[in-house]
């Protein structure tokens, strides 16, 4: 019983640190994408500014 116990134990911190392990790529994603989201705002800045221009 207690070596069940012991291995749903391990299985459960293994899935804790998973989880853990893919909210980091999340929020690691999120902040690129908030960075090329305003890359892509400063890129139509210029594309407007070149478009007046012309």
């Amino acid at each position: 019983m207690a070596s069940s116990a012991a291995a749903g134990s391990a299985a459960i911190d293994n899935a804790a640190r998973q989880m853990q392990e893919i909210n980091d790529m999340v929020e690691e994603l999120r902040n690129v994408i908030n960075g090329l989201d305003q890359r892509s705002k400063e890129i139509g800045s210029i594309v407007d500014l070149i478009t007046d221009v012309a």
